[in-house]
């Protein structure tokens, strides 16, 4: 009960503002999405999208929105079914990786780029060591 109203009252509402915000902004002059003129709303969005590429500005949403997608199956799983876990992160991480790797590049700095894709490869081999540990 609780953890479904946050859910839908806190955390999609967060993620489709991040994934949708700079569609937003461009059509802040329609009436429904007033509010986003709000300095204390830009200020947050420009936190979020500052680092990255004007048509990238959607990454952080889309992250959080994998994360939401990704949580459920991984969180009940069964403990002695570590495979599930194992094909989901992997098959998020590699699709993650060929999407950037495709796009030229997500951020603004290239170092940021090499970080995002280190700790990419890093969620996958430990999600992969920790399979092979059970085993």
């Amino acid at each position: 009960g609780f953890a479904v109203m946050v859910f839908l009252f806190m955390v999609l509402p967060y993620t489709l503002l991040l994934l949708c915000g700079q569609c937003i902004l461009l059509k802040s002059n329609w009436r429904i999405f007033c509010w986003i003129n709000n300095s204390k709303v830009k200020a947050f969005l420009d936190s979020y999208h500052g680092p990255y590429r004007v048509k990238h500005r959607y990454w952080p949403g889309l992250l959080l929105l994998v994360r939401v997608i990704l949580l459920p199956p991984v969180a009940f799983a069964h403990s002695y079914d570590a495979s599930v876990n194992l094909l989901a992160v992997s098959t998020v991480v590699i699709a993650i990786l060929t999407w950037a790797w495709m796009a030229g590049g997500i951020y603004e700095n290239r170092w940021l780029d090499v970080l995002e894709a280190s700790i990419m490869l890093n969620l996958g081999i430990l999600t992969a060591a920790t399979y092979y540990y059970k085993m």
